[in-house]
């Protein structure tokens, strides 16, 4: 009995030997940034995986300037583009009257309108009618060459609230977070999607939500698997209703009541016109859709929370102590052949569990290391 009990002990010995020396190699590497590719790839699997498991925010909508709206304007209206900043007026004038929540604007306002100061007033009179019209300031550069971007004078004074639309990239170029806010010289500036509920909370003099930040206050965004899975309006169909309604038309396409406390956000989406980034459901995805999907997250509160640093070095020495069990362990079994049956079998399914944890965790909202994980266990396992 004391022999089996000194085999046994050395084995445990064994295996603790060679998944803690497996573990701190990996955890070197991990450190470094070694599998920070594979791993970011991993994450968007994940992402894409487990998108349908969300549904998307019924209160959030958006409206497209497509070519089909450009084409229907100058046809109807006689307006080239870019179009005069009465459209933009008629819209805001159009979802107020609906008791929409909030009208954010993800376009610049940079320049004075091509028709004249009274084009740029009307816009300006309609949003301060409003009280619910968020304009953009982009930021960028460091703070040595900082560079702020804002709407002319009349249109940002009337602007209820500005949202700051500079995004947030990986080192792949990928943007998988969100800021909150940016600190422009001691003030605190929300970003595009979360101005919404800035204005709300200021309104109903509430507090934000505890959220899931990073070190750097940013937030993992989880994007469902289309930017269309939101409602989608054509602008051309807010105008034609904004006619209908003005005359009284009984059968117009939509009413003001449609956007009854709806978030709504309004982006170019033409030819030319929209911006595109990199995201982990698409490497074409227009701009807007990190705004939308940041205040989804908000209201959902599908933020994705990254498990602390100690939990993702943990699962690593665990899968590294299990890699090394599986070879140790049966090597006394009555044949050879057995030893290494159970062995191969042990690892496959220690596999399978390995790769079966991050995926369960991320499907219910946390970040857990996939990558070195493996690589520790694959190792101490070949060890």
């Amino acid at each position: 009995m004391k022999n089996g009990n000194y085999i046994l002990k050395k084995r445990w010995i064994r295996t603790l030997v060679i998944s803690s020396a497996c573990f701190a190699i990996l955890a070197v590497l991990n450190f470094f940034g070694i599998f920070d590719s594979l791993e970011y790839k991993s994450y968007d699997y994940r992402v894409v995986k487990t998108a349908e498991k969300y549904t998307p925010s019924e209160d959030i909508g958006f409206i497209i300037v497509d070519q089909e709206s450009i084409d229907w304007a100058l046809e109807n209206k006689g307006w080239s583009w870019p179009w005069p900043r009465e459209s933009y007026a008629q819209i805001i004038e159009f979802l107020s009257f609906g008791g929409v929540k909030t009208i954010a604007f993800d376009m610049l306002y940079t320049e004075p309108s091509l028709y004249g100061a009274q084009d740029d007033l009307k816009l300006a009179e309609a949003q301060k009618a409003s009280d619910r019209v968020i304009q953009t300031v982009f930021i960028t550069g460091s703070e040595e060459t900082l560079k702020v971007q804002y709407p002319i004078e009349p249109i940002k004074n009337t602007a209820t609230i500005l949202g700051n639309i500079t995004s947030v990239s990986d080192s792949d170029g990928l943007i998988r977070r969100g800021r909150i806010t940016y600190n422009l010289n001691g003030e605190e500036i929300p970003t595009l999607g979360m101005a919404s509920v800035f204005l709300e909370n200021k309104k109903n003099n509430t507090e934000l939500k505890d959220l899931p930040t990073l070190k750097d206050g940013t937030v993992l965004l989880r994007y469902q698997s289309s930017i269309e899975n939101y409602i989608p309006y054509r602008a051309s169909d807010i105008l034609k209703s904004y006619d209908d309604w003005q005359s009284g038309a009984e059968d117009s396409l939509l009413v003001p009541n449609d956007f009854e406390n709806m978030y709504v956000f309004f982006a170019l989406y033409a030819p030319g016109l929209f911006d595109i980034c990199s995201t982990p459901v698409s490497q074409v995805y227009p701009g807007v859709g990190v705004h939308i999907t940041t205040l989804d997250n908000y209201l959902s509160d599908s933020f994705i929370t990254k498990l602390p640093d100690f939990i993702s070095y943990f699962w690593i020495f665990i899968l590294a102590f299990i890699g090394s069990g599986l070879v140790i362990f049966p090597t006394k079994l009555h044949s050879h052949g057995k030893s290494i049956f159970v062995s191969g079998l042990g690892f496959i399914v220690a596999l399978c569990f390995g790769a079966f944890v991050p995926v369960f965790l991320f499907s219910i909202g946390f970040w857990i290391l996939f990558v070195t994980p493996i690589v520790a266990m694959i190792l101490s396992f070949m060890v």
